[in-house]
């Protein structure tokens, strides 16, 4: 996947490996209908199926969010989903849905609303600035 200096929707900011990638948030009929998919799998106790069902329609949610920043060309279905994990799947799928504040989102990377690299890399130095007047 070609990573991007430049995305065409704000969003949330989070990293995987050495690039940065930018989730914007979808529209609130989307969020809506995405919400009430993953409602109607319902939890059961006896048979562990329903957890997969679920992360499969957040998994869904979150590529069609980074879709809008990473064309077919640029990205294919599978190396987006790739960038979810069991760390990041609640995150990135409240990212999408337009929920994570500035600044949240810490075991995640997530940086700020950003729209290019170079924002995240002030970001990431005004970080490390505060970090060494804290003693860090």
């Amino acid at each position: 996947m070609q990573f991007k200096e430049r995305v065409p929707f704000r969003g949330t900011a989070f990293e995987h490996g050495d690039d940065h990638y930018v989730v914007p948030a979808l529209p609130l009929g989307v969020v809506r209908e995405y919400q009430e998919r993953v409602s109607e799998i319902k939890i059961d106790t006896e048979n562990s199926d329903w957890v997969r069902k679920r992360q499969d329609v957040m998994i869904e949610f979150i590529v069609l969010a980074l879709r809008k920043n990473y064309s077919e060309e640029e990205a294919t279905e599978k190396e987006l989903q790739e960038l979810v994990t069991i760390q990041n799947l609640g995150e990135l799928y409240r990212a999408a849905a337009g929920e994570v504040e500035d600044g949240g989102g810490k075991p995640l990377g997530v940086k700020s609303k950003v729209k290019s690299l170079g924002e995240i890399n002030a970001l990431d130095q005004n970080a490390s600035a505060g970090a060494r007047s804290m003693g860090a």
